[in-house]
């Protein structure tokens, strides 16, 4: 039987990790704990296709530690990069 992945490394290092996620209206932030920044997405209405709109890097004197300071994070891009209107043209995002 063929294997997907070949690899001559016999020694096997198992790393784990976190992600937190905050979504607000069909955009999703996602921190990850070994990552120095929080990447956005933007997502399709039942949330099956994600497409990268931006990556917020992290203030390393105020780090994001919790869910509260992510939260506090997302909102201030938000508010900064989103903008509510009538009705979306075709070239518009």
């Amino acid at each position: 039987m063929s294997k997907m992945i070949k690899t001559t490394d016999a020694d096997m290092r198992i790393n784990t990790t976190t992600i937190e996620v905050v979504e607000i209206n069909g955009i999703r932030f996602e921190h990850d704990e070994q990552l120095c920044e929080i990447q956005v997405y933007a997502t399709n209405s039942d949330c099956t296709e994600k497409d990268l709109v931006d990556t917020i890097e992290e203030d390393l004197e105020n780090p994001v530690i919790g869910f509260e300071d992510l939260k506090r994070v997302v909102l201030n891009w938000y508010f900064n990069n989103v903008e509510i209107v009538k009705e979306i043209n075709k070239g518009d995002k």
